[in-house]
């Protein structure tokens, strides 16, 4: 495992968008056979009280654009000044174009920005920070704007309680 600083890179904003169902174990018991008191204990032990599910027309690159245009606008930077958009998800919501270039003009960033989509599952965000951070130490980028998101509720069953409850509708800007 690598071991990297950031010195010359610094994250300054984050925003976070959640789909807009909530759905309370309460209403799952279906998925517990029926029995509140089971329910009851998988929320006790895992802390998971509700999950979010996206409207089926909603991307987790929509969430994000929501989220960006929030960070963006929250913290006053110029469209101009950002010199990549990186898009990280567990699953693309489209076969082609990458959803960074949708990204890029839903957004309105230059057509100079660099857009790209990364697949790293668990790590992708982390991975993409690595490479955020690196494209602004090297003088390439003078600001990176990092995407992650992810709509598992639209091929995820909920009745798949290993990861069902965990993995949820959301995305993020940073």
């Amino acid at each position: 495992m690598t071991n990297t600083r950031f010195t010359h890179a610094t994250l300054t904003a984050i925003s976070t968008v959640v789909a807009g169902h909530k759905i309370s174990i309460e209403n799952e018991l279906g998925y517990f056979s029926e029995d509140p008191a089971q329910a009851r204990r998988f929320a006790a032990v895992s802390g998971l009280h509700t999950r979010r599910r996206a409207d089926d027309d909603v991307t987790a690159s929509d969430m994000c654009a929501q989220a960006a245009k929030t960070l963006l606008d929250r913290t006053n930077t110029s469209t101009n000044d950002i010199g990549a958009i990186l898009f990280v998800s567990h699953s693309a919501d489209y076969l082609l174009p990458a959803s960074a270039a949708i990204l890029q003009y839903k957004l309105g960033l230059p057509r100079s920005c660099v857009a790209m989509d990364m697949n790293a599952g668990c790590s992708g965000f982390v991975n993409a920070l690595w490479m955020a951070a690196s494209l602004v130490a090297s003088g390439a980028c003078k600001k990176v704007l990092l995407l992650a998101g992810d709509t598992p509720g639209r091929f995820q069953p909920a009745a798949n309680r290993v990861v069902g409850p965990i993995f949820r509708d959301a995305g993020t800007a940073a």
